[in-house]
């Protein structure tokens, strides 16, 4: 009977305790909304980057590396003449090699040694670009690849994109949050990232001829680029 006793005062005093904890608030922590924000800013490029190839042939390697060296010196003063600074210049690619070509029936027949030299220029003014292919196409290159497009004013542009997406999100938390009426409070977290912008980019070989070349009859077109940033941020959610 003393034990029957025992376990009915203990169940009371449990269920005390479970009783006494009603009565109170239960805290389930900081309440908090997440959302994307995105944003993007055209960009109209004023600057390039392009190759200018040289290629030489010749059966005496000597004379190929020379005719290449002549070449490669007549196209860097073009390039120089258009006022292109010496940090804007580089040489990205040299080479020196045996050519051959397979005939139908499978033999290889010796053609010469090749040497190719490709220059590597940051055009910082467009309207020179015809001006630059067109000299250095008469002082002998016959290759333009890896154009490159970009705009001088990409860092403020990439400023202007971080901040539109960041309204763009507490926007986007703002209408969430009212939309079940409720409030943001202060950011938790933000995780930003930036795109690179678009950029156009192909390679041909051997494009221009030194008869058929039209000087006025080149065109190139930057288009536009699109400058991306995102971010994500956690709000405080308040009643």
């Amino acid at each position: 009977m003393g034990s029957l006793r025992r376990v009915v005062w203990l169940a009371l005093a449990v269920g005390g305790l479970c009783l006494g904890c009603g009565g109170r608030d239960v805290d389930y922590g900081t309440r908090e909304i997440s959302v994307n924000g995105l944003a993007e800013v055209e960009v109209v490029p004023d600057r390039v980057t392009l190759g200018l190839g040289v290629d030489t042939l010749d059966k005496d390697p000597v004379k190929s590396q020379a005719d290449n060296d002549r070449s490669v010196k007549a196209v860097l003063a073009v390039v120089k003449a258009l006022g292109v600074a010496d940090e804007d210049v580089q040489t990205g690619y040299v080479s020196l090699a045996r050519r051959e070509r397979e005939t139908e029936e499978g033999l290889l027949v010796f053609e010469g040694y090749q040497a190719s030299t490709t220059l590597i220029v940051r055009l910082l003014d467009l309207s020179k670009y015809n001006a630059l292919i067109s000299g250095a196409v008469k002082a002998g290159a016959g290759r333009v690849q890896g154009l490159s497009f970009e705009c001088s004013q990409e860092a403020g542009k990439r400023r202007e994109a971080r901040l539109l997406a960041i309204r763009a999100a507490k926007q986007k938390a703002q209408e969430l949050a009212a939309e079940l009426g409720q409030k943001i409070g202060r950011p938790l977290s933000i995780d930003q990232r930036d795109e690179e912008p678009y950029e156009t980019s192909y390679a041909t070989g051997g494009l221009f001829g030194d008869e058929s070349y039209d000087e006025e009859g080149t065109t190139m077109a930057p288009g536009r680029q699109i400058i991306r940033s995102g971010v994500s941020v956690t709000f405080e959610l308040l009643d």
